[in-house]
């Protein structure tokens, strides 16, 4: 649940149709060649207009505040909400039915976000020039001179610095968040009739082998 904004976030990027998906010809002949200089200096600066350092942690900082609203959104709903229509206690909201099993359930969820969010923004920022360095090259293959001129053009305006400093934060917004939280409830009613399509799809395939049985093939005799 807590990583769920970053799921949905890589979800609606991978679901977009596969055209806009694929890079074009061209982007995958040039990145068989040497990158010109000129458009790979102008990706950096774009790269680095919208990925300054620090970045993560401040993110991840931004997060820490907004994962408090987002549980509470999640736990204000009842079983029913997530398409669960045969819970003992229907009418109870999920955060009754924790903090009854859990009193102290919220604030350790509060405090293991806290600790947590503040860990994975030092650990990403340390990958940061490594991850402005792969946009670059990506934006160079890409995009044209002329497009990355256009582009670095408006990050060195004063709107385009302001937009740059807040792009990648925004993904924390509570606005934001917000609408990711609220897919969640109808994802866990989509997911019986998801689960079914995917029992048929693959029901021509053999079924899984089970753990025990591997297990029993894998054993090693014993004098």
């Amino acid at each position: 649940m807590r990583g769920w904004p970053a799921v949905c976030f890589i979800a609606a990027i991978v679901s977009q149709p596969t055209a806009a998906a694929s890079p074009p010809p061209t982007s995958r002949a040039a990145g068989a060649t040497a990158l010109d200089p000129q458009r790979l200096a102008l990706a950096r600066e774009i790269a680095s207009a919208f990925w300054p350092d620090g970045t993560m942690q401040r993110m991840m900082s931004q997060m820490s505040g907004v994962q408090s609203g987002m549980m509470k959104g999640v736990f204000d709903k009842t079983p029913k909400d997530f398409g669960i229509n045969d819970a003992k206690e229907p009418d109870k909201t999920l955060g009754q039915l924790i903090r009854e099993e859990d009193p102290y359930f919220e604030e350790r969820m509060a405090i293991s976000n806290r600790v947590m969010m503040e860990e994975i923004g030092k650990l990403m920022g340390d990958f940061e020039p490594q991850m402005r360095e792969a946009l670059a090259k990506l934006y160079a293959r890409r995009f044209t001179l002329a497009e990355l001129s256009d582009m670095a053009t408006f990050f060195r305006t004063s709107s385009g610095k302001s937009f740059g400093a807040q792009l990648i934060p925004m993904m924390a917004d509570p606005d934001y968040v917000s609408a990711m939280t609220e897919v969640m409830p109808r994802l866990m009613k989509a997911m019986p009739g998801i689960a079914e399509k995917v029992k048929k799809a693959t029901a021509h395939l053999p079924p899984p082998p089970k753990h025990d049985d591997k297990a029993k093939t894998t054993d090693v005799p014993t004098a």
